[in-house]
């Protein structure tokens, strides 16, 4: 079996749910490769069933337009340094939450583990 038969099986597998990832594949002009079809469902996957930890909630920060995921426990970032910028978390039209720490985290689901990139830490809400 080649490596087009492999993701054709793959994709006839799927349920409706990532319909979009497999109108996107048919929809190419040159054949994906498994590590990007791969890529795409755990991006899929994660959208779909993305439960955050009770005090890991993502949030749009006004860094960059790339989204950031917020934490007010240190104790959630597996990898964490020191943020020394001068950019705060805005939420609705409140005052901005100086940022504390940046780093990386894992949301840990049954069959693995997500890794959270661009996690901000802040002290509090208050």
């Amino acid at each position: 079996m080649d490596s087009e038969d492999i993701i054709d099986c793959v994709l006839d597998g799927l349920d409706n749910d990532y319909q979009s990832v497999v109108d996107t594949v048919h929809a190419r002009d040159t054949p994906i490769s498994f590590d990007e079809l791969h890529e795409k469902l755990i991006n899929k996957e994660l959208a779909l069933y993305h439960k955050p930890a009770p005090t890991l909630f993502s949030a749009v920060a006004h860094l960059t337009v790339a989204p950031h995921h917020v934490t007010f426990d240190l104790a959630n970032l597996s990898l964490h340094h020191p943020y020394d910028g001068i950019d705060t978390i805005v939420i609705s039209d409140g005052p901005g939450l100086p940022i504390s720490n940046t780093g990386y985290a894992f949301l840990p689901y049954p069959s693995k583990s997500f890794k959270l990139d661009n996690v901000l830490h802040a002290l509090s809400m208050h």
